[in-house]
């Protein structure tokens, strides 16, 4: 429950605690399920499906279920409501309204012969001849091609009450089932225990060809072994493991063997140790710019007024996260992308473009950032001693000295409180979880980027991921009188964005792009840091340096082609 805390400031040392509701609403579990029944469900409902956590995962099941209903409420005869989806044809199978079966399709400058006959397994019967499954987009969609990229798994592992009969059509699951996704996949061994068509299969530490889910995963360790069906070829490296080791310890364990490969922080004292190690002849250093940047994010639904929140983005000097990495490896960026994107806004010599016309984004110095401030502060109605003025700064993990914006917070928390503000920062190691369902105020994190720019699943305010309630999305649409601005903002965006999606010439998208992160900017939610580079590190007394590649890229990490490596003979 709520409590009144009377403030000391030795954290760890509360002087009295006052309970909020009587004594006995505590004896009970159920006594307090009674409380929270009386005190909100029956009087502030929307307030738990539009702001708890916990709201969130029964809005969920009622559109699950709702889909369910829907889809499934037509069956007649034991068929699918939905037994094919328009523009998604399997060749080789025509239906009794589609007759078009090919003999062959060309891909590129390869000629397949499409399969007509297939065994029980839905296998094609002759070894020359492929399925192919034929895919027709309706309209213009850029980024349609990376859209179709699927994990293979088989039907066994997915679905246990299901028959497969491909000659008649009958395979796959039923699309939007409830029942299905609580049942079938959510099952321990589904959830706990991966299957698919990589170069490695799950294993355990006895080489086991059925582990569990548990001997899968044991001891921070998870377990894999060749597997020699492996489309591109069997593998040559026979077991292979993953190892949970925090950031600070990586380089260490590659120096004692615990690990052979890590991807440790760029900072100097770690690149300056891995120099070292290398002239031993104990490590190989490799690095690429990383497809993702880092960033502060300020969610709306928990500052409301967008002039308090330009006012915390003006005192952040995110040049100082800069300093954290070796001189080279980051640099700071002024636009909600990753810099090595095509779509990231550059001048004509090519080189990126800093100035994103955003005033409280750009700091010079305190004194600059003090007078912005306290005119953000003017522009919300509020003064020194404002409730509105306290604010807690978040960074995921257990050690805030590990993190680059630490010092970029500390600096911030200075320069606020010079101005009236109550600041206090926390780390947190639950911070993810707590952000994919907007629960956090003002928070330090990265992106990991795709290679399309798109901005609709992060932005877009009718997107379903969980950015949008970090943002502070769930609380603008569903009050456009606290938020009058940001709904017009957000409208717009959204136009842009949709706009961005219709069009595949790259140079006008690279123009929307522009203006719509011009919006986000405007929206105070999202403040652009750092774009730092990745540092990967091995040992080469156990990885074949040879078999690595020569150079890696934003898109691709050394063991991207990990069946082909080799250990050391």
């Amino acid at each position: 429950g709520y409590v009144e805390v009377e403030w000391n400031p030795d954290r760890t040392d509360f002087e009295k605690l006052t309970p909020l509701y009587g004594k006995d609403v505590i004896t009970t579990r159920e006594a307090a399920i009674q409380y929270i029944y009386d005190d909100k469900v029956t009087s502030a409902l929307n307030e738990i499906l539009l702001y708890w956590a916990s709201g969130q995962t029964v809005m969920n099941e009622y559109v699950a279920q709702a889909k369910d209903v829907i889809l499934h409420k037509n069956l007649k005869d034991g068929e699918l409501f939905i037994k094919n989806i328009s523009g998604i044809r399997s060749l080789g199978h025509p239906t009794s309204t589609d007759h078009y079966s090919p003999d062959t399709v060309v891909i590129g400058d390869k000629t397949y012969k499409v399969a007509k006959e297939y065994n029980e397994y839905g296998e094609p019967v002759n070894d020359d001849e492929y399925a192919v499954l034929q895919i027709t987009v309706n309209g213009s969609d850029p980024k349609a091609v990376w859209n179709f990229g699927f994990t293979v798994a088989p039907q066994h592992y997915y679905t246990i009450d299901r028959d497969v009969d491909i000659a008649n059509n009958e395979f796959g699951v039923e699309w939007g089932s409830f029942e299905f996704m609580r049942n079938e996949l959510q099952r321990p061994e589904v959830v706990g225990l991966p299957m698919g068509a990589g170069p490695y299969v799950a294993t355990d530490a006895g080489d086991s060809d059925s582990p569990s889910n548990t001997g899968f995963y044991s001891n921070n360790v998870v377990y894999y072994k060749a597997n020699e069906n492996f489309l591109m070829g069997a593998p040559k490296i026979q077991h292979f493991r993953y190892q949970v080791v925090s950031s600070n310890n990586a380089i260490a364990n590659l120096q004692n063997g615990t690990v052979d490969f890590v991807t440790p922080q760029y900072t100097n004292e770690n690149y300056d140790t891995l120099v070292d190690m290398q002239a031993d002849g104990q490590a190989e250093i490799m690095e690429a710019w990383q497809l993702g940047y880092g960033y502060i994010g300020i969610n709306a639904g928990k500052i409301s007024n967008i002039y308090l929140r330009r006012a915390i983005m003006a005192a952040m000097d995110t040049n100082r996260a800069i300093s954290y990495y070796r001189t080279g490896t980051a640099v700071q960026i002024a636009w909600p992308m990753s810099n090595v994107s095509w779509a990231y806004p550059r001048n004509e010599e090519g080189a990126m473009d800093n100035n994103n016309g955003h005033d409280y984004t750009m700091f010079t110095n305190d004194e600059a950032a003090k007078t912005k401030i306290r005119g953000f502060m003017a522009q919300a109605g509020v003064s020194q001693g404002d409730s509105r003025l306290t604010v807690t700064f978040t960074i995921s993990g257990s050690n805030l000295n590990e993190h680059p914006v630490y010092q970029v917070f500390v600096h911030a928390q200075a320069l606020l409180e010079e101005c009236g503000w109550k600041v206090n920062i926390e780390p947190d190691i639950n911070a993810l979880t707590k952000l994919s369902t907007g629960s956090l105020a003002v928070w330090a994190a990265a992106w990991g980027s795709t290679i399309d720019p798109d901005m609709y699943q992060v932005y877009h305010k009718n997107s379903t991921a969980t950015s949008v309630l970090a943002w502070g999305y769930r609380e603008i649409l569903a009050s456009a009188s606290t938020y009058p601005t940001e709904n017009g903002i957000l409208n717009t965006l959204s136009e842009v964005i949709d706009d961005a999606r219709e069009t595949t010439d790259q140079t006008v998208r690279t123009a929307l792009y522009r203006e719509a992160m011009g919006y986000v900017l405007d929206l105070a939610v999202e403040l652009p840091v750092y774009q730092r580079k990745n540092l990967y590190a091995y040992n080469p007394n156990v990885i074949n340096s040879e078999t690595l590649p020569d150079e890696v890229n934003p898109y691709v990490s050394p063991l991207y082609r990990i069946w082909e490596v080799e250990l050391v003979a």
